[in-house]
């Protein structure tokens, strides 16, 4: 039996509304930035750079094999352990958090990656779970071991917002 292409199994609708999305960010920061008048296209421009880069992006990994995603997801998980570590040591501080990684003039917080390796380790866990009988409260404790370190170096930054949104995933997850 053959397995459709990717470009059939694409969630249309779903890409359809975040490109509505994008498009109506796109009037909100140009009506947002408009003064006296005068429009102001050098964020719109900024934005949609931003966009076309998140369109490359998501395209890069949407063309990746599934069984490379899943290989890699342990390697990137303990990359952004890493890095929320990095942050702790030597990050830089902006509005008394340490949060931020900085590379030249290049800023980043590794948080956010680390919202999207929560993400990818839980599902690959909760699927092998799955795979073998289902998800009980015994299956849901490691899961709970995994989303434990990067809670708690997101919220010794301090970060409290970013590191709740690790319990939601695992909370909408295990659902």
């Amino acid at each position: 039996m053959n397995r459709p292409s990717k470009w059939a199994r694409m969630d249309w609708p779903l890409l359809l509304n975040a490109v509505a999305l994008c498009a109506i960010g796109i009037l909100n920061v140009y009506s947002g930035t408009r003064v006296h008048g005068v429009p102001g296209i050098a964020l719109v421009w900024k934005q949609l750079a931003w966009i076309l880069l998140g369109v490359g992006a998501f395209f890069s990994v949407y063309l990746l094999s599934d069984g490379f995603i899943e290989d890699a997801v342990n390697g990137f998980f303990l990359v952004v352990i890493l890095l929320l570590v990095a942050v702790l040591l030597a990050g830089r501080v902006r509005g008394g958090a340490q949060r931020w990684i900085a590379i030249g003039a290049f800023n980043f917080q590794p948080s956010e990656f680390a919202k999207i390796a929560v993400t990818l380790v839980l599902a690959r866990y909760f699927s092998s779970q799955y795979r073998y009988g289902g998800i009980g409260l015994k299956e849901f404790f490691p899961a709970i071991g995994l989303v434990l370190a990067p809670f708690l170096l997101v919220a010794l930054q301090p970060d409290l917002g970013s590191a709740g949104v690790f319990l939601f995933i695992l909370a909408g997850m295990a659902v």
